[in-house]
């Protein structure tokens, strides 16, 4: 809806609407002064008496928002539409084009009125070139807070004050740091009463060379992330990962700690036999992924189970290097893959072998195609094996 200026005072004083006559010189003084009145203020009456000209309530005014702090320049708060300026109004009066009223009752005061489709496609164009522009993932989007954000924006309006990046990158972000252990608060109450475990998570990063090992807290509430540490020069330290493990049931606290969780390797086994010898009521756990993972992997040494895993990682590797075998594959395996990441390495193995035992039947309905044998690939002594 278009929030036009609402001026029916000067047709209740003989201004004429469009098709109309001026019948004397007195209705176009008394439109005069009902102008400078509005503009000026004059005619109030004071103490608590009737309004005067000039105070007469216009919805042009009431709902509407001056643009630059000009009286004469004004914006509708519902619809955005329409940029008004009222002395063009009041000289479309003059000129016998007067734009009618709009009545008070028309202007919808909740403010629900849809914003335009171009500003809409202006509002997500620019939105959207945020995202691209700045390298978010596009799941953000789905976010709670990026929702929230965005209705913050837009219920505040014009004139917000972006943070600057050394606001967020200090100042709100230590904030948003205490309003998440506040949050945690409930957690640590938790480990007090029924207890926690602390977990140990090490990984290497192949891409800067170096050791890695996050430290987690587990209770019925969930997982609490407490730090990580760069373990590069001491990982095969026993006692300097000791020190560690003992560090973080320190800051828990010793008597809310019921196990202590790490893999198998023999370094954190050894630190783990040292801390339950100094604290003698903890108990120091395997991590069972771990230790399935080895288990798959002793299975993995069979001379049998070598061999056929051997054959399906090298027909696994020559066809996903080749993209239009790829697509060939996917036809007759109805879009199905050979191979899926696993949580653990030997675990994809195995699980690759098993996606090659249901496939089976499609791979050699594949090889002995029309389609294979009039394609390059028999020719290539790779894809000989593969039959």
């Amino acid at each position: 809806m278009a929030l036009s200026a609402s001026w029916r005072g000067p047709h209740r004083f003989g201004t004429p609407f469009p098709g109309e006559s001026i019948a004397s010189s007195h209705s176009m003084f008394v439109y005069v002064v009902f102008v400078i009145m509005s503009d000026t203020g004059a005619g109030s009456s004071q103490g608590g008496g009737s309004q005067g000209v000039g105070q007469q309530v216009d919805p042009g005014r009431k709902y509407g928002t001056m643009v630059n702090n000009n009286v004469n320049h004004w914006k509708c708060i519902f619809c955005y539409k329409n940029y008004i300026t009222i002395r063009a109004e009041e000289r479309a009066a003059l000129t016998m084009k007067y734009q009618p009223a709009v009545h008070e009752d028309d202007v919808d005061l909740d403010g629900d009125q849809p914003i335009q489709k171009a500003i809409k496609r202006k509002n997500r164009g620019l939105l959207d070139k945020w995202f691209y522009d700045a390298g978010i993932p596009f799941n953000a989007a789905s976010h709670d807070s990026f929702k929230k954000m965005t209705e913050l924006v837009g219920q505040y309006g014009m004139g917000l004050k972006l943070p600057s990046q050394y606001e967020l990158r200090y100042p709100l972000l230590q904030k948003e740091v205490a309003n998440v252990q506040a949050e945690l608060v409930p957690n640590r109450e938790e480990w007090v009463v029924k207890g926690c475990s602390i977990m140990s998570d090490g990984w290497h990063d192949s891409v800067v060379q170096k050791d890695i090992v996050n430290f987690l807290v587990n209770s019925p509430k969930g997982s609490v992330f407490i730090r990580s540490k760069e373990v590069s020069e001491v990982v095969k330290d026993a006692t300097m990962l000791f020190k560690l493990l003992d560090d973080i049931v320190e800051e828990v606290g010793e008597m809310n700690v019921v196990q202590v969780v790490t893999d198998n390797a023999s370094n954190f086994v050894k630190a783990g036999k040292i801390l339950e010898a100094k604290r003698p009521h903890l108990f120091w756990t395997p991590c069972a992924a771990h230790c399935l993972d080895l288990m798959l992997e002793d299975i993995g040494k069979i001379e049998a189970v070598k061999s056929a895993m051997k054959k399906c990682m090298f027909i696994n590797a020559y066809i996903y290097c080749r993209v239009p075998l790829v697509n060939m594959m996917r036809r007759f395996t109805e879009q199905r893959n050979l191979h899926r990441p696993a949580v653990t390495r030997f675990a994809a193995s195995f699980i690759t072998m098993t996606h090659f035992h249901l496939q089976q039947a499609n791979l050699k309905k594949m090889v002995t195609s029309e389609k294979w044998n009039k394609s390059k690939w028999p020719k290539e002594a790779g894809a000989r094996k593969l039959k």
